[in-house]
């Protein structure tokens, strides 16, 4: 395990910083109209752990549209588009992080160690885990298995309702391409930490414990420290508003539940959360630096742009993901 105590505290301000200097570049663009919010169709209750793809496909397509209109940003200049596939189904074809040839982030740099049981941090995570062992099957438990999917397309629909608008991947090829490559940098950053500092799942501690998706083995033996899924969250919430500055305070919020969900689904303790979404703000932070990333950045602008102009009116709203996300969970 590597020894990031002595930092911890420079460390904490370090992250704090990252995420209020991207949140303040974010909102500080020019602001597009304000969109109403798009509907989700009603959700199912689960009976047993669904795996993530299984549960988009219960839940299909919903409506498209929100009538605003915007201008689109212009495609960066010079250089080709990128020739990696628009659309993908399984972590085998997901794109390469933008990242991978330089060797990546290391977040172990970046972290001090998980809490100690006897640590209070400690002693709150493992309340928060049993408490909310009590959300199962209800509409919350539900959102955190649809937060569950991050590998596939689909699962940059969990943004739909924050920023106003329905994802389509096809039409959408920059805006998926840029949230599936972070993605990517971000589980390669995660890989030394998860490893070095080893914290077990806290499902782990009691058999019985309902969790929101299967017991796979890469889960079992996989660190809980820091949580993929919060810090992927998290930078897509940061680069979303980047995109949509108007629409920030919902997309950054959304981002805070998209990690929150690993906690009700039972695979995180909030300190994994608290820690993925530092790796999420040093990522995107380390991402501006890079040429490819930038212009997809620009391209991602503009697909985003194009298509709230063009989606139809809406006929509803977000409601039934408005109730699930309303409260706080722990």
């Amino acid at each position: 395990m590597r020894g990031a105590a002595p930092r911890a505290g420079a460390k904490a301000g370090l992250s704090a910083t990252l995420a209020g200097l991207l949140f303040v570049a974010a909102c500080g663009s020019v602001p597009l109209p304000s969109l109403p919010h798009v509907p989700l169709p009603s959700l199912p209750q689960a009976q047993q752990p669904l795996r993530p793809r299984a549960t988009f496909d219960r839940i299909g397509a919903a409506q498209r549209g929100d009538g605003q209109t915007a201008e689109a940003a212009p495609l960066p200049a010079g250089g080709p588009a990128s020739t990696e596939p628009v659309l993908w189904t399984d972590a085998a074809g997901h794109p390469k992080g933008y990242l991978a040839k330089a060797g990546g982030m290391d977040a172990a740099a970046l972290l001090p160690p998980p809490p100690e049981d006897a640590d209070p941090r400690g002693v709150a995570d493992r309340i928060a885990f049993k408490e909310t062992r009590k959300l199962k099957d209800s509409p919350r438990w539900v959102m955190a298995i649809r937060d569950a999917d991050v590998e596939t397309p689909v699962a940059l629909r969990a943004f739909d309702c924050a920023v106003g608008h329905v994802f389509d991947p096809e039409k959408e090829p920059a805006l998926g391409r840029i949230l599936a490559k972070t993605a990517a940098d971000i589980d390669a950053a995660n890989k030394a930490p998860k490893a070095d500092f080893a914290r077990k799942r806290p499902f782990l501690s009691d058999d019985k414990a309902p969790v929101c998706v299967a017991k796979d083995d890469w889960l079992v033996h996989q660190g809980s420290y820091p949580s993929g899924h919060a810090a992927i969250g998290w930078a897509w919430a940061l680069i979303l508003s980047e995109l949509a500055p108007d629409r920030a305070a919902e997309i950054t919020r959304r981002g805070l539940q998209f990690g929150e969900s690993r906690v009700v689904c039972g695979v995180h303790y909030p300190s994994d959360v608290e820690a993925g979404r530092t790796v999420g703000a040093a990522l995107v932070a380390r991402l501006h630096g890079d040429p490819a990333f930038m212009a997809d950045l620009r391209r991602a602008r503009a697909d985003l742009a194009a298509g709230r102009l063009a989606a139809p009116p809406m006929t509803s709203t977000c409601t039934i993901e408005a109730a699930a996300l309303k409260d706080l969970a722990y």
